[in-house]
């Protein structure tokens, strides 16, 4: 008797091979179809047949769910066009609004359907053998919350890694009878994991099947598709870059994690690639990337007859909606260019911990208004002086433009931006006061994100329909300041581990790609894990990569150099 349980114990320590999966359901909407009825002055609205209280102002209404979802809107004669937003999920997700509109079906009654964002927590380990010993990998492909490192040493019981200097262990049990791993993890606790299935294998492989070919591209969301070869490309360069990707070790200690790569020349879609479970019709979260729609969004408000423009000052526009901003201290001469630029002056700098305007302090702390949060922050340079990367300050830029324009920003964003870009959809961040966060953390799908590019390659012209003039397109994506040691304040070292260098536009990165011995400028909007569009104004190029190595700058900050530079560059066969 001693002896068989011994021999159990041991089985349930032995180190597993293959993947195994765990999901948690963090949000889904709690309903399903929403009806709203009007006779003349007054609403009624069921969804799923129960009925709510609606609010209504003039041709405005709005009515919530018990559950914190709210539909925000306004009537007119064939639709009511909206807003649904959904509250923050408890594990991290913001609230976040989609564009929900409720046809109308009858007399006075619209209908619709709400399409929120979707939210799992998703937990993925893969264990196998390197350099001869034990090794696992574990993703989180929304967040790449890994515990603390991707690979970790596997052996019977424990996880085990060192970052820094500092030993990291995941206790773990595998009980082999049933197949099922219990792994000790941050945040969730024991969990149980189960082996996965072929969907869940798909999102910790980088392609089923490897290489299989340069996937056919279809006509949609705006785009019309090209031949590479009619494009200038040689063929067998673009497949060498798809095979790297397609084959990537999913085990590896520094693997890039290219959820999907699109590449547009002369105005045409020829190369488009995803990997690791994700799809075209999939939105992702563009995290930083976002920040360069506060430029768009300026830019399109100055084509659209607003006054305005990168020189006007910042305070006297928050002044309008926001009371007790300090006075006399240099923050009356910041511009909306200083925003952009991130040399605001304000206490904030998202590299410091300790800066009372860091973007993780400024959620946290527990106010509804972002803006005036971020606005009434201690100055401690002028503005203009130093580059210090700061999220509140892009988000500012929308809190400005709102004022100005006495319109909500979210608003602004889908009537300037997203329906001239035919957005087929999308998802955005709100600020706990329930206007748009311009800071980052949009969802797009990439088709949809790879039109910022083309847009602005085209002069602010998206298929035909213009959005900011050529001219704003050229001032917002010259240089306006070198980030560096000098320009940061900061010493050689701690800007090596802070900052990439290059130069910023307004809301634009510039970077210079070498290649063969030739120089190519180009300018992008770029985001943690890898959510970056680059455009090549010399070669009429555009390309998008989304991504999950989320904190990795060190990974997906070398795509530019190693993908663009190395790959899609060279491919072409016929250069300008």
């Amino acid at each position: 008797m001693m002896i068989a349980t011994l021999t159990a114990v041991l089985l349930a320590q032995a180190v597993p091979e293959g993947i195994f999966a765990y999901r948690k359901e963090v949000y889904r909407s709690p309903v399903g179809a929403i009806e709203v009825v009007c006779r003349r002055r007054e609403c009624k609205t069921h969804a799923d047949g129960e009925p709510l209280e609606v609010e209504r102002e003039g041709r405005g209404i709005s009515f919530s769910l018990a559950s914190g979802e709210r539909f925000e809107g306004e009537i007119g004669r064939l639709a009511i066009e909206g807003f649904w937003i959904q509250p923050e999920d408890g594990f991290g997700g913001q609230a976040m609004a989609t564009p929900l509109d409720l046809m109308r079906s009858a007399r006075g009654t619209f209908r619709g359907e709400p399409q929120p964002r979707e939210r799992d927590v998703r937990l993925l380990i893969g264990f196998g053998k390197r350099d001869g010993e034990s090794v696992a990998a574990i993703r989180n492909p929304e967040w790449n919350f890994t515990g603390g490192v991707i690979q970790y040493k596997a052996e019977e019981g424990v996880l085990s890694a060192n970052r820094g200097g500092r030993e990291i262990n995941l206790s773990y049990r595998y009980d082999e009878a049933a197949d099922t791993l219990h792994l000790t993890f941050p945040r969730l606790g024991e969990i149980a994991m189960v082996r996965a299935d072929s969907a869940q294998v798909a999102d910790f492989l980088p392609r089923m099947g490897g290489f299989n070919g340069l996937t056919p591209i279809a006509d949609g969301h705006g785009w019309q598709a090209g031949e590479p070869e009619a494009a200038g490309f040689n063929v067998e360069r673009l497949e060498e870059l798809v095979r790297i990707l397609a084959e990537h070790d999913p085990l590896s200690a520094r693997p890039d994690l290219v959820h999907s790569v699109l590449v547009a020349r002369d105005g045409r879609l020829v190369l488009e690639e995803y990997f690791f479970g994700h799809g075209r019709e999939d939105g992702h979260d563009l995290r930083s990337a976002g920040k360069t729609f506060a430029s768009i969004l300026l830019g399109a408000a100055m084509a659209d007859g607003a006054e305005l423009d990168e020189s006007t000052p910042v305070m006297p526009l928050l002044r309008r909606t926001i009371p007790a901003i300090p006075e006399g201290d240099g923050r009356e001469a910041m511009t909306l260019a200083d925003l952009m630029t991130h040399r605001s002056g304000l206490a904030c700098d998202d590299n410091d911990d300790q800066s009372p305007g860091t973007e993780w302090r400024l959620w946290e702390s527990g106010e509804d208004n972002l803006w005036a949060q971020t606005a009434r922050l201690p100055m401690v340079r002028r503005p203009g002086e130093i580059y210090a990367y700061c999220s509140g300050g892009m988000n500012l830029v929308g809190g400005a433009l709102a004022a100005a324009l006495e319109e909500r920003a979210l608003s602004l964003i889908d009537r300037l931006i997203a329906e001239p870009l035919g957005w087929s959809r999308y998802h955005w961040n709100l600020m706990p006061s329930g206007d748009a966060y311009l800071g980052g953390g949009a969802e797009l799908i990439p088709r949809d994100f790879l039109k910022l590019g083309q847009m602005a390659l085209d002069g602010g012209v998206w298929n035909g329909e213009r959005l900011v003039s050529e001219e704003w397109i050229e001032r917002s994506t010259t240089p306006w300041v070198e980030i560096s040691a000098a320009t940061t304040g900061l010493s050689e070292e701690a800007f090596g581990n802070m900052y990439f260098g290059g130069k910023d536009g307004l809301a634009w990165h510039m970077f210079d790609i070498d290649v063969d011995g030739r120089t190519y400028r180009s300018f992008e909007a770029a985001g943690n894990g890898g959510q970056v569009v680059v455009v090549v104004p010399e070669l009429d190029l555009v390309i998008a990569f989304n991504g999950g190595n989320y904190g990795q700058g060190y990974i997906w900050g070398r795509w530019r150099d190693r993908f663009v530079g190395g790959h899609i560059i060279p491919a072409l066969t016929a250069k300008n």
